[in-house]
């Protein structure tokens, strides 16, 4: 019983686990595209009953444009120019070679390696060869014609079927292009992999082995997962652990130049202005200081920099006088008990350099700041190396 689960163990693909709704989705569609591949068919064979107007292999088409869109089988080019290619090669076959069996085994030979070659391997388009060689007397009798009709007819409607379908329901593989999206963000915290399309594409190249899934989606699938193996390497590690805490706190109504010597003093690039129960209000930047001059000139922007930082004297005046007028309000913050990664995209995409820390009252606690991201990252991979040290330590200990 044991051996018998391990052959079927053996026997079974490891295929991801897909929701419901997905398969669902799939199927649906086939339904939907055979339906409709049928009736537009079948409608332009006319009173003739006896035309062949659906053939066999778009059942298999369609459940590769349906049930797996990302696939490099299934996309437009590779069934258009697979059934092409292995129509004309089969019916040619058909015609030269007197002995069917011969004839069909050439056909799907030449079929293959056509479709090699022009890039447009479409593994029902195989059967497409075979069925021009052994399909019949009605096949025999169109010739080149069952390229156009019904094939042509069948292919192309299935093909424009899938591209709607796969479009309303989310899945755009199909004349896809990449998800700018998702390499902007990525492209930010890209580990030094530059080349890496191009290492995948020569690590193939190497293996010398066809693999059912598009380049450009095996690169995304390799980069999202070397994202998850980075966030879990810090999944345990906590704001509160990483911010700082010694950091000069403001009001609303600390004066402007108050603030400036705080920020030159303590060389830093932004403060948080608190209120009077130490709940975050906002926080004011370098940025937000030199954003209230407004001159290219060095010598007048000096002198209009001093100026703004200068009490005002006069009993009415619409130059701003304290933090207030000028902080930034409804800034991302972070909580204490939030996990340090959370941090990267609000620095990363929101081009934050320091993000506030509070607890789940609003009360202030912190700020990290690029400094304190590159200190934790740091230190964390330090201790995973001399705990990886220890261990080899303690291996060789045992060897010995």
């Amino acid at each position: 019983m044991i051996e018998l689960k391990g052959i079927f163990k053996y026997l079974i693909p490891n295929i991801p686990n897909l929701s419901f709704r997905e398969k669902l989705r799939a199927s649906l569609g086939a339904l939907i595209g055979i339906l409709v591949v049928g009736l537009i068919s079948k409608t332009t064979a006319g009173s003739n009953l006896n035309a062949l107007w659906l053939i066999a292999p778009i059942g298999a088409s369609s459940t590769l444009l349906f049930a797996v869109p990302s696939s490099p089988f299934a996309q437009p080019w590779s069934i258009l120019g697979g059934n092409l290619f292995s129509s004309l090669t089969g019916i040619t076959c058909a015609l030269l070679i007197p002995s069917p069996l011969l004839s069909g085994a050439v056909a799907v030979f030449i079929s293959i390696y056509l479709m090699f070659t022009f890039k447009c391997v479409h593994p029902p388009s195989g059967a497409v060869a075979l069925l021009c060689v052994i399909g019949g007397d009605q096949i025999k009798e169109l010739g080149y014609w069952f390229v156009i009709y019904p094939l042509g007819m069948n292919t192309v409607v299935l093909v424009l079927c899938a591209i709607i379908y796969n479009k309303i329901t989310n899945q755009h593989h199909l004349l896809k292009s990449l998800d700018k999206d998702f390499y902007k963000t990525y492209r930010s915290i890209d580990m030094g992999a530059k080349n890496q399309k191009s290492d995948l594409a020569l690590t193939l190249e190497e293996n010398n082995e066809f693999i059912d899934i598009d380049l450009e989606n095996l690169e995304r699938i390799f980069k999202q997962t070397q994202l998850r193996i980075f966030n879990n390497q810090f999944d345990q590690l906590r704001c509160s652990q990483v911010m700082s805490t010694d950091i000069p706190k403001l009001e609303f109504s600390t004066p402007l130049n108050t603030a400036w010597a705080f920020i030159k003093e303590r060389n830093m690039q932004a403060l948080p202005v608190l209120s009077r129960s130490n709940h975050l209000l906002g926080i004011v930047t370098r940025s937000d200081f030199i954003g209230q001059i407004n001159s290219n000139n060095f010598e007048k922007f000096t002198q209009l920099f001093k100026s703004l930082l200068s009490k005002n004297t006069n009993s009415h005046s619409d130059k701003n006088e304290v933090v207030g007028q000028i902080m930034r309000i409804n800034t991302k913050t972070v909580t204490t008990t939030d996990g340090f990664m959370k941090v990267i995209p609000l620095m990363l995409e929101g081009k934050m350099r320091h993000v506030p820390v509070i607890d789940e009252n609003g009360k202030f606690f912190g700020m990290i700041n690029q400094s304190d991201m590159i200190a934790a990252l740091y230190q964390t991979t330090l201790n995973q190396a001399t705990n990886h040290e220890l261990n080899l330590r303690e291996i060789k200990k045992i060897i010995v």
